[in-house]
């Protein structure tokens, strides 16, 4: 369950999960779609099915407690499942190459986002464990050399990170 964005890294989850069906839920926070989403839940929508939970990016997440705040709607969400089928997404770091230049989050441009969202990565690793799929280190480990964005990436600070294992 999502509100909003791309869907592209859904497309290859699902190839890797096999078939699937997505369920967008109207909101802008994780407040608003988990509410969608529990509402549906209550109904037994999602009794059997594998539910990938990608919430977050659009919480301010500036403080430790807006932080928790954020995890515990989430935690809250997934509690309602009654099941154990479930993966929850980390947070990709914002790019851009051309359209919004300055708007990326590094560790030298919009470097208080970038520490947010990476301590919230850090937190939805440490409460859903193998539940976890880190989006932003599936993004680093797809690296392209010879890709003129993912250079430019990794020369902001982007996709930080990035090693040889």
């Amino acid at each position: 369950a999502a509100g909003g964005g791309t869907w592209r890294p859904f497309d290859s989850l699902i190839e890797y999960f096999g078939r699937a069906s997505i369920n967008s839920y109207s909101g802008y926070t994780t407040a608003q779609v988990c509410a969608q989403f529990n509402i549906q839940n209550v109904a037994g929508a999602f009794d059997t099915s594998l539910v990938i939970l990608n919430a977050g990016v659009n919480d301010d997440l500036s403080t430790s407690s807006k932080r928790d705040a954020s995890l515990s709607i989430l935690s809250a969400a997934i509690n309602a499942l009654g099941h154990t089928n479930y993966k929850v997404c980390g947070l990709l770091f914002k790019y851009t190459c051309t359209s919004t230049p300055g708007a990326e989050w590094t560790t030298t441009t919009n470097a208080a986002t970038y520490a947010a969202v990476s301590a919230y990565n850090t937190m939805l690793l440490e409460k859903f464990g193998s539940k976890f799929i880190d989006m932003q280190g599936i993004s680093v480990a797809s690296y392209d050399p010879t890709s003129t964005a993912d250079v430019a990436a990794v020369a902001t600070g982007v996709d930080w990170g990035i090693s040889a294992s």
